[in-house]
């Protein structure tokens, strides 16, 4: 009966919810005896998803004003709309979100094209103004356990290039798969920790994007001290170790 189902579907989510639960309870209990716990990707997101590409949905730049986002738009960490970006229509837009589910707090990864796979780019805001082609991942991260911020600044690091870089397929469009990303694994250090991680490396993206003056030597010695601090920022040790 409709009552036994419903029963049965509770029943269910309790023990979902029960399991989550007891997951975050082991998850915190490391991240206090050693300082961090390492997890892949897989573990700490809710979901991955992607826009759409052309092909039969749609056409590119007949008719539509809305942007459609690729991994050329994505560079400082943020979505950058310009006249060299594609448009799609009204139709189009809502064909890609019944797929792509577009919302603040995602963190988009770009999966392929030359010099563009690992760029990435954290959806502040999100005014159902804009798609995303097949090419970008959207990641929810799970906020229990990670900030979409810190997900981001570790997927940046050498630690993690050194995983997924080598998988990128090497054609003549280069392309990442989804299980590449998710097996990543990194250091989940607690909330707080994070946090403070995050505000310093902002601070330091702040100083190397900001700059608009300058000899290109001090600007890319700024870059590598920046990727040099940032490393070791991510990089963690067992307490007492």
């Amino acid at each position: 009966t409709d009552r036994q189902t419903d029963r049965q579907t509770d029943r269910q989510t309790d023990r979902q919810t029960d399991r989550q639960t007891d997951r975050q309870s082991l998850i915190k209990l490391l991240q206090y005896v050693f300082g961090y716990v390492k997890l892949p990707v897989s573990d700490i997101i809710y979901s991955l998803k992607t826009g759409l590409n052309p092909r039969q949905n749609f056409k590119l730049n007949v008719g539509g004003t809305i942007p459609y986002i690729t991994g050329k738009d994505i560079y400082s960490n943020s979505v950058n709309i310009s006249e060299r970006t594609d448009r799609i229509t009204e139709e189009a837009l809502q064909l890609i979100n019944r797929r792509a589910a577009l919302q603040p707090g995602l963190l988009l990864f770009a999966s392929t094209g030359t010099g563009t796979v690992g760029r990435m780019a954290i959806v502040h805001e999100y005014q159902n103004d804009w798609g995303i082609s097949e090419t970008l991942y959207a990641i929810k991260a799970d906020e229990t356990i990670v900030m979409p911020e810190f997900l981001m600044y570790m997927l940046y690091s050498a630690d993690a290039k050194n995983q997924f870089e080598p998988k990128i397929s090497k054609g003549s469009v280069p392309h990442l798969k989804v299980a590449d990303l998710l097996n990543v694994c990194i250091a989940v250090p607690t909330l707080k920790k994070q946090n403070e991680i995050v505000s310093v490396l902002k601070y330091f993206d702040t100083l190397c994007n900001d700059l608009t003056t300058g000899l290109p030597a001090e600007i890319e010695a700024r870059q590598k001290q920046y990727e040099y601090y940032r490393d070791k920022l991510l990089t963690f040790k067992e307490l007492g170790a």
